[in-house]
């Protein structure tokens, strides 16, 4: 195996190596390496290793002079254990169509009603106390207890809407669950083998899915495999599922069930006088899955996910709520992540294993267990406190966060360096989701939530100029954008259950989709957004210019986080360009407040450094090829 490092010609009189096993620093094996070339102004130096083991990490050490240095992913240090080293995982398979794709990301009940015939009807059952609501008016906003209450969207509306997702430049699908649950967010699954028949059931999700691939669109699927629901026939505590002899056979109402091994009891011995069943963060309606003491469950669930890869469904991959989560511990949860994985792979090589995390995704990685994550760490979270102060929930500000643009390199840098670059390509980047309140919402400061706010509030002071410049950087930062529902119409909502609000059908923010589509067909133009590596070129003043680069060239992109004129000079020359010419850029995106341009323009980059003026949260995109030497 070849590794090659690049620094600027005639920088550096020396480099080495440092290789050692991905978990300790112990064993470090140092090779010394070759100067193997020159080209635009660059050395490259190689080294080859033979990688004994499918985890490794390094770090270079450069000499100049007296001078010595350590680079490794997180950039420069003095010292050895202070510099966060390259990982190389030979496990990490990311599928090719999902590195730098565009995914959308849709809650069923919400985005479209195709058949108001499958929704469920008012008072049909009774759900934590409370009687099923079917919502009669579509644009009706969630109530602050809201789980019990359905708008009716299915799986037909959103075939129907296929052609204006197409339209948008959206290439995969990420459906919130779908399989046979009580509740309207489904995150209490009652039947891994069956989707809700509220949604149109088996059929409809095989019809979905073909559709999508007639359009050249993936889908992947929501898998809680963590918990189930409590009115799985497993569990059964609402002893709804009786056997031949009248009697329920669930965990929770027979301590000699067939399937009692399927969860975990605190206390054996305990039942029926005391509840000890554990759930998941104490939620009564999600007991916990025993993959440790059940391999007929672990088959099961593994069965399961195997069965919607596999036509007729062919789903592409697979969404894995609370990841790390699932088990009692470590032991089990890396056991039964393996299983997954590999069944997994087994059943369709090519389909997408993404998992939501919070934290460290390395030591799932590293074992191969999943492909890539939600990235939280190294862009929801950061992305959200850099352009608005606020935390993801709005349930706290902190202004001197907003614009500090050297903080939020440094934090994204950081995070970034725990996944490998193919898991970097496909990391899922959104700015809001299911879990937390709207991006546009939380551009009016507003601290609260829908019960102490109400709904109206989430629509009030919104700046959009802070949102655009938002949108311009979550299409052109490493990894896949994902856009959820309603977001590019201008959907606003306060976290969950607000975030819920229905696709503003005819009510849409038409400006906003346009500019949302702008920004895709640009990706689309310049394959280096996609799949290009990153390099962070410079972080001040409330701005940031970051830039991507392949084997053919190489974009600039600068935003502002801030309501004030900033002029930069932006060295460029690390995105792969010679320092000591001259390189003319044309500029192929412009946004500004609310209103964005395509026409190109020119811009010269004199000894490597471009002179770059935002305007109040204006971004701007530049691309030159590198010229032939």
């Amino acid at each position: 195996m070849l590794l090659r490092l690049r620094t600027l010609a005639d920088d550096t009189d020396r480099a080495v190596l440092a290789v050692w096993p991905r978990r300790t620093r112990e064993q470090v094996h140092f090779h010394d390496m070759t100067l193997a070339g020159s080209e635009r102004g660059y050395d490259y130096y190689t080294a080859a290793i033979t990688a004994e083991k499918t985890s490794l990490s390094y770090a270079f050490r450069i000499f100049r002079g007296e001078l010595s240095l350590w680079y490794g992913q997180s950039g420069l240090a003095e010292e050895m254990d202070d510099v966060v080293p390259f990982r190389l995982t030979a496990d990490v398979h990311t599928p090719a169509w999902a590195q730098g794709a565009v995914f959308y990301q849709i809650f069923p009940d919400r985005f479209r009603s195709g058949d108001p015939e499958n929704g469920v009807k008012s008072g049909e059952y009774t759900y934590l106390g409370h009687p099923v609501e079917r919502v009669r008016f579509w644009h009706t906003p969630p109530k602050p207890f809201d789980v019990y209450r359905f708008y009716g969207g299915d799986l037909a509306g959103i075939r129907e809407k296929l052609p204006y997702l197409k339209d948008l430049g959206v290439e995969a699908l990420y459906l919130n669950p779908v399989f046979v649950s009580p509740s309207n967010h489904r995150y209490d699954t009652a039947d891994y083998l069956h989707v809700d028949p509220h949604l149109g059931g088996d059929e409809a999700l095989a019809d979905l899915i073909s559709a999508a691939h007639d359009l050249g669109i993936r889908v992947i699927l929501d898998g809680v495999f963590n918990h189930c629901s409590d009115r799985h026939p497993w569990f059964d505590r609402e002893k709804t599922h009786k056997g031949p002899d009248g009697v329920s056979h669930g965990a929770y109402a027979d301590p000699e069930s067939p399937y009692r091994d399927y969860f975990y009891f605190r206390d054996e011995t305990a039942w029926p006088d005391n509840d000890t069943a554990m759930y998941w963060w104490g939620n009564s309606t999600l007991p916990k899955l025993a993959y440790g003491k059940s391999e007929e469950l672990t088959e099961k669930i593994l069965s399961a996910a195997e069965k919607w890869l596999m036509p007729p469904y062919s789903a592409d991959g697979w969404r894995l709520d609370v990841a790390a989560d699932i088990g009692l511990d470590r032991e089990e949860n890396h056991a039964f992540l393996r299983k997954l994985h590999d069944r997994i792979r087994k059943t369709s090589p090519e389909a997408f294993v993404l998992a939501e995390h919070y934290g460290s995704p390395e030591e799932w990685l590293s074992r191969g267990e999943w492909d890539s994550v939600m990235d939280y760490d190294a862009f929801f979270d950061p992305v959200s406190w850099f352009f608005t102060g606020m935390e993801k929930h709005s349930e706290r500000k902190m202004e001197q966060w907003i614009g500090d643009a050297r903080s939020f390199m440094t934090v994204m840098n950081g995070h970034m360096a725990a996944l490998p670059f193919r898991s970097q390509l496909c990391a899922m980047h959104e700015l809001s989701n299911h879990d937390h309140s709207r991006f546009l919402t939380r551009t009016n400061g507003m601290v609260g939530r829908l019960d102490t706010l109400g709904a109206d509030a989430a629509a009030e002071g919104v700046v959009k100029a802070v949102f655009y410049a938002a949108v311009f950087m979550q299409m052109t930062w490493i990894g896949a954008p994902t856009v959820y529902y309603g977001d590019e119409a201008g959907q606003v909502g306060f976290t969950d259950p607000d975030n819920r609000r229905t696709y503003p059908w005819g009510r849409e923010d038409k400006a906003l989709i346009a500019y949302h589509r702008a920004l895709i067909m640009l990706r689309n133009r310049y394959p280096v957004l996609r799949t290009g590596s990153f390099i962070p070129l410079a972080a001040r003043d409330g701005c940031i210019v970051y830039g991507r680069f392949n084997e053919k060239g190489a974009a600039v992109l600068a935003v502002s986080a801030v309501e004030k004129k900033r002029n930069l000079m932006v060295p460029v020359y690390p995105a792969g360009f010679r320092r000591d010419t001259n390189v003319r850029f044309l500029q192929v995106f412009r946004t500004a407040g609310e209103a964005y341009s395509e026409e190109p323009g020119c811009q010269t980059a004199f000894d490597g450094v471009l002179r770059i003026t935002l305007g109040p949260w204006e971004a701007k995109a530049y691309y030159a090829e590198y010229p032939e030497e």
